[in-house]
């Protein structure tokens, strides 16, 4: 058996945590699905919500996730550096860029606080 035990295979699958919740945020934003992403945002979250204008424009981009990396931790807040590339599904433009998600629990469950994606 490898090394690592759950929490590596854990980190690996980015099945939970501070980083699989960042991963499936963005995959719910990357399906256009408001419900799923609207779910893991943290109630006192300065954002209250996917806004429409948004996921429509998410409709618009393939968004593949190239990097998830904990940067910080604690029993209560967590931030997560996400590198990306986005795909403009019009033009075959792409561009990857690196995005900075904060989050926070909620209940005992990782929730996104803040984040410049939307």
């Amino acid at each position: 058996m490898l090394g690592g035990g759950w929490l590596a295979y854990d980190q690996f699958l980015g099945a939970g945590g501070p980083v699989g919740t960042t991963k499936s945020f963005i995959n719910a934003l990357d399906a256009g699905n408001a419900e799923k992403a609207n779910e893991l945002i943290h109630r006192n979250a300065p954002i209250s919500g996917i806004p429409e204008y948004a996921i429509q424009r998410f409709e618009t981009l393939d968004i593949s996730i190239d990097e998830a990396q904990l940067e910080s931790e604690t029993e209560t807040s967590a931030t997560v550096a996400v590198t990306l590339t986005v795909a403009e599904q019009m033009t075959d433009q792409t561009q990857s860029t690196t995005q900075t998600v904060e989050l926070r629990t909620e209940d005992g469950e990782w929730k996104i606080y803040n984040t410049g994606l939307i």
